[in-house]
């Protein structure tokens, strides 16, 4: 029995040492609404652009995203490690006073999934393609439209001359996911 809590504690520590990001991800299906905490996201094709998230199988946002055929992709600012943890079980939705979690949103242009006003930057992604694994769902979404929320460049965000954007890390905060 030890060997196999050994085994598994060394699997884990090895695969939460993967560089993540931390992101929100808007889902929508006709009045109903969420955005949620996700580390599991990757560009997988630049032509089409395509950008696949892991979705745990059974949440409101595979749900939504499944229904609703679309996802937003939200990018925050390393400081902004309050915001994904306000996000990590469903959100709260008010249409009327168009807040998720207390936190103000817009519908995305193009797909009308909700974006937070708090976001640095997003991408509309219409739903692609999806695969089934036990414990997720990997959508794999065309990317649509992007919009950075950005003008000036402190901390090295948002770069016309090129340079990435510095967004939320995993290791930024004291979260882990997976393993």
């Amino acid at each position: 029995m030890e060997d196999e809590q050994s085994y598994d504690k060394a699997r884990r520590k090895i695969l939460w040492s993967i560089v993540n990001g931390l992101y929100l991800v808007g889902s929508r299906y006709e009045d109903d609404c969420n955005v949620m905490t996700c580390s599991f996201v990757t560009q997988v094709a630049t032509s089409p652009k395509l950008v696949g998230i892991g979705v745990e199988t059974g949440s409101k946002s595979a749900e939504l995203i499944e229904n609703g055929k679309a996802y937003s992709l939200m990018f925050l600012r390393r400081s902004q490690r309050d915001v994904v943890r306000k996000f990590v079980k469903p959100a709260l939705c008010d249409r009327e006073k168009r807040e998720l979690n207390g936190y103000s949103y817009e519908d995305g242009p193009l797909t009308k999934v909700p974006v937070l006003k708090e976001a640095l930057a997003f991408a509309e992604c219409s739903l692609y393609e999806k695969l089934h694994f036990e414990s997720h769902v990997f959508f794999i979404g065309e990317v649509l439209n992007v919009v950075s929320n950005a003008e000036e460049v402190p901390d090295g965000t948002p770069a016309a001359d090129g340079r990435v954007l510095e967004v939320l890390r995993m290791e930024d905060t004291n979260m882990h996911y997976g393993g």
